[in-house]
Formats: structure tokens, C-alpha cells, sequence
């Protein structure tokens, strides 16, 4: 159920596309999985090409990219395989600034925050079942929004990536510049993520046309 108020209500097009995302965003990621396994070896061969996969995928380098530990599948309980695949989308679509913000993210866990990133609107567009409980600052759009992201949705299945990845880039540059307080410290990132989610959510209120207008809108 979801954006069924007057003129926010979604097409028959709309819905079919938006529970397919949430079909493809509510697997679990299974280390045991070749595909699965595969995926996150490809994920290292995006950040350290000059190394060699471990055949396990377990590596004190994971920590380096900003996961917990050296078994970074333990990560992906939240956002599942969905925050893995965004991860590799935005390494892959936005290289420059993905190396960037990895040499630059000293005083947080990159990773961690990205996953966190992916968590946010996953439950923000309502793509988990209905009674999963949110991050203490999860909220779910309004229909306003709904709509119009439902409808990109439908003209191009990685909206929720290019959303994803200015938001993740957006984050990072928030946190450069509350970092200039003394003040700040890293209980205060949770902040850096909200005024990347709510830059994100201003743009959708202004009803781009289509993903290309959108990526002009968030991607400054």
C-alpha cells in the first residue's frame, strides 16, 4: 500500500516497477551464495585492483574502506545484497568521486555511512515489508514525493542508485565542511546524512521530468 490519495495515486505501470525494486531490494546478501560471493569479490577488485581477492573475501583491507571488521558480509545485515550492489554502482558510475571520497573519509566509516545511506531509502520509498522498524531518523516519504520517484522508476530502474550515489557524495562534503566546527565530532555524522537525505528530498518536491533532469538537480 502506498501513495493511494488522490492525484499522488500510482499508475498500474508505476506499482508493477515499484514492487519489482522492492523484490530486488529485500534479498538477503548469503556469503554462502557464488553469485553473492562473486559480487563482493568484484566490489574488491574495484577498490584494490592490485591486490588479489582472497578466496574467503576476509582482509584487513575491508576496515580500510570503512567496514567493521575483516568479514565485511556481516555489514550487509541491514541493507542486504541492495547495499552491496550500490556500493559497486556508485565505484563503478562515479569512479573519481568514489576514490575521492575513500582517501578523504579519515574520521568515519565510509562504508558503514554508505550502508547506512542505502538503509535510509530503502526505507524511505517503502521498499521493506511493511512492519520493518527504521533507523532512529527513518521516516517515509510523502506522497508528493512517492510519486514522482515512482514515476523515474519506471522510466529507469537505477533512479534509486543515481539517488543513492549524490547522496552518498553529498554526505561526504556536508560532513568536510561540519568538520570545520571543533565542536563536531562523530556523533554528530548522523546530521551529515540528514541534510544529504533531505537535498536529496528537495529535489524530488521540485517534480524533475525525467533522471536526467534529476542528476542536474542533485549532482552540483
Amino acid at each position: 500500500k502506498c501513495c493511494t490519495c488522490g492525484k499522488n495515486n500510482l499508475t498500474e505501470e508505476e506499482l508493477e516497477s515499484l514492487n519489482s525494486l522492492r523484490a530486488r531490494s529485500r534479498v538477503s546478501f548469503v556469503k554462502e551464495n557464488q553469485l553473492h560471493l562473486s559480487m563482493l569479490k568484484h566490489l574488491w577488485e574495484l577498490c584494490f585492483p592490485s591486490e588479489e581477492v582472497p578466496e574467503d573475501c576476509k582482509s584487513s583491507n575491508w576496515k580500510t574502506l570503512g567496514f567493521q571488521g575483516n568479514d565485511p558480509s556481516t555489514d550487509f545485515r541491514g541493507a542486504g545484497l541492495f547495499g552491496l550492489q550500490q556500493l559497486i554502482f556508485i565505484a563503478e558510475n562515479y569512479p573519481q568521486e568514489f576514490s575521492m571520497i575513500r582517501k578523504n573519509a579519515v574520521d568515519y566509516s565510509f562504508a558503514i555511512s554508505a550502508l547506512n545511506v542505502s538503509y535510509f531509502f530503502m526505507y524511505y520509498f517503502q521498499l521493506f515489508k511493511p512492519n520493518t522498524v527504521g533507523m532512529p531518523e527513518s521516516r517515509h516519504a510523502r506522497s508528493t514525493v512517492m510519486k514522482v520517484f515512482c514515476r523515474l522508476n519506471t522510466q529507469d530502474l537505477d533512479t534509486i542508485n543515481e539517488i543513492y550515489s549524490a547522496a552518498v557524495i553529498k554526505m561526504h562534503y556536508e560532513w568536510i565542511e561540519m568538520s570545520k566546527d571543533s565542536s563536531v565530532n562523530i556523533m554528530h555524522f548522523k546530521n551529515a546524512i540528514a541534510k544529504a537525505t533531505e537535498f536529496i528530498e528537495q529535489a524530488l518536491l521540485k517534480q524533475p521530468m525525467d533522471v536526467l533532469q534529476l542528476k542536474q538537480m542533485i549532482f552540483i
